[in-house]
Parts: C-alpha cells; sequence; structure tokens
C-alpha cells in the first residue's frame, strides 16, 4: 500500500506569518523576485516574525537587492507607495534618502548596527497630499547559521512632533535673544541655597566679559563703581528680610576692559520655599546709561533755561532804561530791533538745546537782511564756532547796532556804502570779529558814547575776556571786538 505524502501547511498557517499581514506576505509572489518563501532561511523567518509582533513600524531588507518586508504599521508611513512596495528594493521605493542614510544602510549589511536620528521623510498620503515628516531609525543585521548578514531588521519612531516642537523651542529661544539684546536686557539667577551665581552672554556682555565666562557672585559684583554695592547689597537685604518678592535699583558699574561707567538697572524677583525661606533669585539687568544722561542734560537744561529766562529780562530791562529816543515810534523801532536780535541768538540756541550757536548762522541772522548786491561781505575762518549761550547772546546784540548804525548813518545808508566783516581765532579760545566800513559818509568820532555804542560796549563786557574797540576813521567806521569763545 503505498504511503501518503505529507500535506504541506497552508501559507497562512506558517508559524512565522502572524496576522493579516502575514497572510498578505505568504500571498505575495515571492518566486517572481528570487525569494521563494519556502526556501526562506531559519534567520529570515524569525527576523520576519519579529516585525510582524511589534507594534512599533518595523521591516526587514533582504538580500543583495534589500527586499522590503513590513509589517502594518510600517503601512501608515508607506501611504500612497504600500500599494507596490512588498518586495521591492528598498531604494527604488524610497528613492529620495539621502547619501548619509544610504551609507548608514548599506553598513549595517556590513555587520554594523546603527542609528539614524531625526531623518527628514516627505511622505505623499492615498489623498495625494505630502506630508513632511521625521524619523529616527535603527538598523540590526540578521546574521544566518553561516555567520553571514543576510538583510537587516529596521525599526522606526515617528519623532515629527519632538522635532517640530524643539523648532519652535529654538525659534522661541532666538526670537528671546534678539529681544534681550535689542533692548539691553541681561538675565541672571543667583540660587540662595548654594551661594551660586548664574550668568548669561548678555550680561557678560554688559559687563565687559566674554560672552562664554562663568564668572561668580564676587567677580559679577567686582566692578560696582565705589559705594554702589553697599547699596544694592542693602535693598537686596531688605527685601529677603520683609518678605517681600520683588525689588529693583539703579546702580553705577565699572565696565572691564575699556573702564567705562555705566548705569544699570537690576530688577529682581524672589522665588521662596513653603516655609518663606528664599531659594533663588531671578532677575534682570538693564543697561539705562543713555536714559541716566538724557535726564541729567534736562536738569542742565532746565538750570540753563532758569538762567537764561533771568539773564535775558535783565538785558532787556537794560535796554528799555538805555534808550533815550526824543519820539515813541522811534524808541518803539529800535528797542524791537534789539529784541528780535535777542530773540534770533535765542531761536539758534534753542535749536541746539542750549548747547551753543554757530558764530556763521548767527551772523547770517542778523546780516542777512543787509546783504543784498553784496553790500556785505563776511570771511571766516575754515572751521565754525560754537558760540555759548552767554556770547551768543552778546555778539548778537553787538552786530545788530553795528548794521542798524551802519543803515541809518554810515555805509549801509549810501547807495555804494559797503561792509566787510571777518572772523578769525586769534588763539585757541579766542575769536575776533572786524567790522569795516567803507564808501559811507564821513565819518566824525561822535561827541559823546551814544545808545548803540553804549548796547555794543555793555553786551561785550558781560563776556568773558570781552573787548569792543570802536575806531571812527573818516572812510567809515571800523570795529573790532574780542571775547573767548
Amino acid at each position: 500500500m503505498p504511503r501518503s505524502k505529507p500535506v504541506a501547511p497552508a501559507l497562512c498557517e506558517r508559524w512565522f506569518l502572524p496576522g493579516p499581514m502575514g497572510q498578505e506576505i505568504a500571498e505575495f509572489d515571492w518566486r517572481s523576485v528570487g525569494l521563494p518563501l519556502d526556501a526562506w532561511p531559519e534567520s529570515l523567518r524569525h527576523a520576519v516574525s519579529l516585525v510582524l509582533r511589534s507594534a512599533l513600524p518595523m521591516l526587514v531588507l533582504w538580500g543583495p537587492d534589500k527586499r522590503l518586508i513590513y509589517n502594518m504599521a510600517y503601512t501608515e508611513i508607506l501611504g500612497s507607495k504600500r500599494a507596490s512596495a512588498m518586495g521591492r528594493p528598498f531604494f527604488e521605493v524610497w528613492r529620495q534618502v539621502s547619501p548619509g542614510g544610504r551609507e548608514v544602510l548599506e553598513a549595517a549589511f556590513r555587520g554594523v548596527p546603527s542609528v539614524y536620528q531625526e531623518a527628514p521623510i516627505r511622505l505623499v498620503r492615498d489623498d495625494g497630499q505630502v506630508d513632511e515628516r521625521w524619523f529616527s531609525f535603527w538598523q540590526i543585521p540578521i546574521v544566518g547559521a553561516d555567520d553571514r548578514v543576510g538583510g537587516i531588521i529596521c525599526g522606526c519612531i515617528d519623532v515629527t512632533e519632538r522635532v517640530r516642537h524643539q523648532t519652535a523651542l529654538g525659534d522661541r529661544e532666538a526670537h528671546l535673544t534678539l529681544a534681550l539684546a535689542a533692548g539691553r536686557i541681561a538675565p541672571w539667577v543667583i540660587d540662595h541655597r548654594s551661594g551660586e551665581a548664574i550668568s548669561s552672554p548678555e550680561l557678560n556682555r554688559m559687563l565687559g566679559l566674554p560672552d562664554d565666562a562663568t564668572p561668580t557672585l564676587a567677580e559679577l559684583t567686582a566692578g560696582y563703581f565705589p559705594g554702589e554695592l553697599e547699596r544694592v547689597q542693602a535693598a537686596a537685604t531688605e527685601a529677603l528680610a520683609s518678605g517681600k518678592t520683588h525689588y529693583e535699583i539703579e546702580y553705577r558699574h565699572i565696565r572691564a576692559g575699556d573702564g567705562a561707567v555705566r548705569w544699570l538697572l537690576l530688577r529682581a524677583h524672589i522665588e521662596r520655599s513653603p516655609a518663606g525661606q528664599p531659594t533663588r533669585t531671578i532677575g534682570v539687568v538693564v543697561e539705562v546709561t543713555h536714559q541716566k544722561e538724557a535726564e541729567e542734560r534736562l536738569r542742565l537744561l532746565a538750570r540753563e533755561v532758569d538762567h537764561r529766562a533771568n539773564n535775558l529780562l535783565t538785558v532787556v530791562q537794560g535796554l528799555v532804561q538805555l534808550d533815550i529816543s526824543e519820539d515813541v515810534p522811534t524808541y518803539r523801532t529800535s528797542l524791537m530791533g534789539r529784541i528780535s536780535a535777542l530773540g534770533h541768538a535765542h531761536r539758534l540756541l534753542s535749536e541746539n538745546r542750549w548747547t551753543g550757536a554757530s558764530l556763521e548762522q548767527l551772523i547770517h541772522e542778523e546780516l542777512g537782511p543787509y546783504a543784498a548786491g553784496d553790500r556785505v561781505q563776511v570771511r571766516c575762518s575754515n572751521r565754525d564756532v560754537l558760540l555759548s549761550p552767554v556770547v551768543a547772546q552778546s555778539v548778537a546784540m553787538a552786530l545788530h547796532e553795528l548794521a542798524t548804525n551802519a543803515s541809518k548813518y554810515g555805509a549801509l545808508s549810501v547807495p555804494d556804502g559797503s561792509v566787510r566783516l571777518s572772523c578769525t581765532r586769534t588763539t585757541q579760545d579766542r575769536i575776533a570779529l572786524i567790522w569795516t566800513e567803507t564808501g559811507g559818509p564821513r565819518v566824525e568820532p561822535p561827541s559823546r558814547e551814544g545808545v548803540g555804542l553804549g548796547v555794543i560796549n555793555r553786551a561785550i563786557a558781560g563776556v568773558t575776556g570781552g573787548v569792543a574797540r570802536l575806531d571812527w576813521l573818516p572812510c567809515g567806521l571800523r570795529c573790532e571786538i574780542e571775547f573767548e569763545a
């Protein structure tokens, strides 16, 4: 009686092909790709069994062509590629693998296990939409009974959310760094339990230290301006002892390297334990040097304006008392002219925040109305002179009186007359103005000091080192004024 042949188990019943995906693998025509299922070696069967029983996306790459075998979880990664991926060479399915990724796989086939972190992959979903995601992979060589590597097991984890979170966090940190730099804000931390101080690159730069320095608390406070450390420590001690959570104080600091004295604003928040004991102080330092300098300028300006206003009132009172015009219209005209000269100087000083007035601009303001037809010629040294408020006011008055006198009685009272004004620096701090009239009526020395001459003498006499000399030459008046700028 002939012996019956053993019946081979159905493909779906093979032990290394569990579950629905195992059945799909069993139904694939492996002979068409040179890997008949019945000829799979034990190492491949065990590897596929492990992959199919994993809940994580896993795959097996087998043979020289790196044929692809994968589990159900991996189908989500394949997306639209799933329909034709089984049994195909891996690099045909994933043509976009980077050179670095290819080298990692090739190394695994040489027996080198490896990990490939955060690889970007563009996935095409079933609806055709492209989704860019990131995966971390690990590769394990599959070694057969002959000690040869026949393939590799590869697992992967979707780390897209982590990468996106890290990217967003990095962007926020970059924006914060830019904001801190733009606002000149430097964070710092002090741990009260250990006494450790934690600086920041922003604070290091502010204090003149290298960006990567790790200064101690003593090193951070070493540059305090004399007397300032005690004030800051007193403010901190008072806040700690009184249970406050915040305090702030301005202080001066000597920057390392260049020795510049800078004003800094320290703001601090005190963290406490449930028992109320201080654990950490977290704060920022803001450079406020420019603000402090602006405040000081405003204070000086306010004092200067007060002084100038009082001085201006005194000058106007003197003009009112000095003028002895016989009729009201003449008195009004001369007085308004002199007040207008003061106004010109005041406007120039105001435009420069009362730091001074340009001599050239002042000359232009006072002599501009008489300059038609080149009748007034002005020659100044190449470098302009910035006059102090007192000097500017006095020079404006003197020039006004000279121009007014010339237009009434001197060279500018006739068509052919002219005036030449030169301004030179006789010494480093001393300026000379020389007023010369020609072509006017014959000049006779006055029998007494007139109002105009009195205004000039009184104006220049109020200037440090001021001297006014008038020569009544027959050909025209010559006035030389010297003063300290």
